[in-house]
């Protein structure tokens, strides 16, 4: 195990002074306050991770844009890639399982870049290295600051802003217009609701499945389990209800026993109950609005990636293929199964089979709490992909970097049984 490093004060105290200095600079172009920001953030991440490390899975909410507009970079993106490089130096040496996640990524990269290869654009290629850094990055991170003993400040920040963001998802949805008889759906802070009730819904499962691993009370527990179903029900995403909802009774089956609180419970009735009545009203808003509905306007996405795949089955149009008006006009679908083949064809689909199938079987043979969440979590990111856009940052960060947090329980694990052993058999 690498050996965890003290915080330096002086550095922290220079990160600090360096932000001062550059806020100093810019006061008077506020256009650049992003980017001085931005740079003042890093070295603060890069002389004291100890303390800022532990708000990168918190920073999966960052929705906002940085950098320069060709980058069109999000904060959830940024953070992640600063902290990734800030954590290099207290990464763990891999062991098996971690192992066979980084090869699996490498499998799915491979077998991808054929796909890519037949089809090659400037868009494809960045989108590569996006989603590798969102997997290899986030699993990383995960297994870094597990190493230097940040988990439990990482799942605390990561609750505390998502019950920020319920809370603003409830002020949003106060002040929002009636539609057919209910409000209409918020979007926190201005996140758009699909993606924030993903990342509320995993939120929710932290405290439900690793609540030990948070380390708060029951009745603290409790309060911020019914303010983050408030948030999900606000939002009003249908994917997120109905796909929490089954990863739930999923885990009440597969531990044998009801693990959900009385509230918990509520919740998840509460949930169905929005389900129910939103689609009551999307269906009345389709007879007012049929061309150019939440599910009309879907299905011709589909219909043009479905065109394109039949055009060229083994390798599909290319990543991305909805940036380019010569090849659609129409955008991107809001399905992984669709938007895969489209892309990248039967090729890419069996790239994404290879890495999230290897990922969910090693997440199930991690005994413990974070295995467990580290299995929900990726699961009901893949249920959600079948009504939502799936390669974003943010929703995509988290779930690895539980996975990471599994790896690295595991590793603990393995390492005290295996030492365990060692000593009966010395005093025998």
């Amino acid at each position: 195990m690498h050996v965890i490093r003290p915080i330096n004060p002086l550095g922290v105290l220079g990160a600090i002074a360096i932000q001062v200095v550059i806020g100093l600079a810019v006061a008077t172009r506020p256009s650049a306050w992003v980017l001085a920001a931005g740079l003042a953030a890093s070295v603060l991440v890069v002389a004291a991770p100890r303390v800022t490390t532990p708000f990168v899975l918190a920073a999966a909410f960052g929705y906002v844009r940085v950098g320069p507009a060709s980058l069109n970079m999000s904060f959830a993106d940024c953070a992640l890639v600063v902290v990734a490089v800030a954590l290099i130096p207290y990464l763990p040496r891999p062991d098996a399982p971690s192992r066979k996640a980084f090869r699996a990524l490498a499998a799915y990269l491979v077998v991808l870049g054929i796909a890519v290869a037949a089809t090659p654009t400037r868009r494809a290629i960045i989108e590569v290295a996006h989603r590798t850094v969102l997997v290899g990055g986030s699993l990383a991170v995960g297994l870094a600051l597990s190493n230097i003993d940040a988990r439990r400040r990482t799942l605390r920040a990561y609750v505390a802003v998502a019950c920020g963001f319920s809370v603003a998802a409830l002020i949003d949805l106060a002040g929002n217009n009636i539609v057919n008889g209910i409000p209409a759906p918020a979007y926190p802070l201005g996140l758009q609701k699909n993606p924030a009730s993903v990342l509320l819904a995993i939120a929710i499962l932290v405290l439900m499945i690793a609540g030990r691993e948070v380390g708060l009370s029951r009745l603290v527990r409790l309060n911020a389990l019914a303010l983050l179903f408030a948030g999900m029900i606000a939002c009003q995403s249908r994917g997120a209800a109905i796909a929490l909802s089954l990863v739930l009774l999923a885990n009440a089956f597969r531990e044998k026993r009801l693990r959900m609180s009385a509230g918990a419970l509520l919740g998840s009735a509460a949930l169905i109950a929005m389900v129910a009545v939103s689609f009551n009203v999307l269906l009345q808003s389709d007879q007012r609005d049929s061309q150019f509905n939440t599910v009309n306007s879907r299905l011709t996405t589909y219909d043009a990636a479905m065109d394109l795949w039949k055009e060229d089955p083994l390798t599909g149009a290319g990543i991305r293929f909805f940036r380019d008006p010569s090849v659609v006009s129409a955008g991107e679908p809001h399905n992984l199964l669709v938007a895969t083949l489209g892309e990248t064809g039967l090729v890419g689909l069996t790239a994404t089979i290879i890495l999230f199938g290897s990922a969910l079987l090693i997440a199930r043979r991690i005994k413990g709490e974070l295995g467990a969440l580290a299995l929900w979590a990726l699961s009901l990111k893949l249920l959600t992909s079948a009504f939502d856009i799936f390669w974003v940052a943010g929703t995509m960060t988290v779930p690895w970097i539980l996975l990471g947090f599994a790896l690295a329980e595991g590793r603990r694990r393995s390492s005290a049984t295996m030492a365990g052993s060692s000593t009966a058999v010395a005093v025998a």
